[in-house]
């Protein structure tokens, strides 16, 4: 299920374990540093059991953890320090300087831009660059690239839109009518794939009655009064229980679509040539299961189709766990195999938001309600062996949905939603170079209030462009940032 859909998430208590390292990477906002990231990770939180967390400061200490770090400041400035760190202790104020103890010939994470060839030079320096607020009117949501444009489609209250960009999405332009042909009850466009050069566009119908439509268009004419948009179904091919095509991918010479329903359970559909009237369905319904609701990720490698899935249809109770299924194609039926089980492990992981392979293993991130997680697996075996690397939201059990995981200079990134059906709790991102040990990367106006997290990151181009959440019970448009 994308996060958009509307469906009250009532998760039941089931005990999981596992650790995993948190520590922080914080990039400065002032322009003679916009380049630089900040190490705070001088004290990681070792989290071997993430459910029990530290309490909150009372109003007394909190005074005196502002002052101490007004402190801080003033004494970083009079001495001229190029970087000022502090690890100051929430409860107890105390500070720990601990950046004056690390070592510039073993550090590996860069301070400075003259510094970073001195530290490691294999590691790049990056930044976080905020490049739209309300620009679209919404989050940009999933971009791809194909040729010299990037595409988007971000959800709108009068009807989804599609964008796209000529300058790496420094800029957008409409190209489509809201709703894609109009129609306002297309809100959501949640799946974007190129296609025998064609642009497709499946949306999701957030309304009573609501049914998913599949439109494509020549996206990449010159000029944008040329493009022409053809429905290829407006009836959820030919069900109207299937409320939203959730994801798209193309794979051995078919494009597949996958499907979310909750009353009958998740379809995918797939075609040769994309046309109207030529997908078939390719699994049973529901993957035979009486919980599945949605195919909710697609994932290619080494000659396999991935398919992770939510399960949240029927009474909780009943909620036995995401699952992960591949095929190896071919034009005649499809044999799929199940290649984790129930919840990776843990049965209160519903959904698999995204899938990626880092250094010989396969990862998948997931929506969990008492904080998602992350699992992986080295392929190897029958059946396959997955481990817990992040689990309950890292710093934050409020921390629950994954749906963005990317590879990047040899290190794994993973971007997360904060409660998204109650108080609404800011996102995380996070970077790893083991795939164990997870540091997340901050900076002054990323993923604040009232931005909710993380809906969509897509590696373009040697950067990882970011789409940020608003909240939607502030009707807050949502915002682009870039990670280069």
């Amino acid at each position: 299920m994308y996060i958009n859909a509307p469906i009250l998430v009532a998760l039941f208590f089931i005990a999981c374990s596992g650790k995993n390292q948190v520590s922080v990477w914080s990039l400065p906002t002032k322009e003679d540093a916009s380049q630089r990231e900040l190490s705070l990770d001088a004290s990681p939180l070792t989290i071997d059991n993430a459910r029990q967390r530290r309490p909150s400061p009372d109003a007394s200490t909190q005074a005196t953890v502002d002052s101490r770090q007004q402190q801080l400041s003033a004494d970083s400035s009079a001495q001229n320090m190029d970087v000022s760190v502090a690890d100051i202790d929430p409860v107890t104020g105390d500070i720990d300087t601990a950046i004056d103890d690390i070592d510039a010939d073993t550090a590996d994470i860069p301070l400075t831009d003259s510094s970073v060839d001195s530290i490691n030079p294999d590691i790049k320096t990056r930044r976080l660059r905020h490049v739209i607020d309300n620009g679209l009117n919404a989050e940009p949501g999933r971009v791809i690239e194909e040729g010299k444009f990037l595409y988007c489609a971000p959800g709108l209250p009068e009807g989804s839109v599609v964008y796209r960009s000529a300058d790496g999405g420094e800029t957008w332009t409409p190209i489509s009518k809201p709703g894609i042909n109009g129609n306002s009850a297309n809100v959501t466009s949640t799946s974007l794939v190129w296609f025998k050069g064609k642009l497709y566009v499946g949306t999701w119908q957030e309304k009573i009655a609501g049914v998913a439509q599949l439109f494509r268009a020549n996206a990449d004419a010159e000029n944008a009064s040329e493009i022409v948009w053809e429905a290829i179904t407006t009836d959820g091919f030919g069900n109207e229980n299937n409320d939203g095509f959730t994801n798209a991918i193309v794979f051995d010479g078919y494009l597949y679509i996958g499907c979310y329903n909750l009353i009958e359970g998740s379809e995918i559909w797939r075609s040769a040539s994309g046309d109207h009237g030529s997908f078939s369905m390719c699994i049973t319904k529901g993957w035979g299961r009486s919980d599945n609701s949605d195919t909710t990720t697609f994932y290619v490698y080494n000659n396999r189709l991935y398919a992770g899935t939510e399960s949240v249809r029927g009474l909780p109770t009943s909620w036995k766990g995401t699952a992960l299924y591949s095929t190896a194609g071919g034009s005649g039926p499809l044999t799929w195999t199940k290649d984790s089980p129930d919840g990776y492990g843990d049965q209160s992981n519903t959904n698999t938001g995204a899938l990626s392979v880092f250094k010989d293993h396969m990862y998948a991130c997931t929506w969990n309600g008492f904080g998602m997680q992350i699992w992986r697996t080295p392929m190897v075996g029958t059946p396959w062996t997955w481990t817990k690397v992040f689990t309950d939201g890292g710093d934050s059990t409020d921390n629950d949905v994954c749906q963005a995981l990317i590879v990047l200079d040899d290190r794994i990134f993973f971007g997360s939603v904060g409660t998204y059906f109650s108080d609404p709790q800011t996102g995380r991102f996070y970077g790893s170079e083991d795939g164990v040990n997870w540091t997340r990367i901050e900076r002054i106006g990323f993923l604040e209030a009232p931005m909710v997290g993380i809906i969509g990151m897509s590696l373009i181009d040697d950067k990882i462009i970011i789409s940020v959440m608003g909240s939607p019970g502030l009707q807050a448009p949502g915002q682009q940032w870039v990670y280069e």
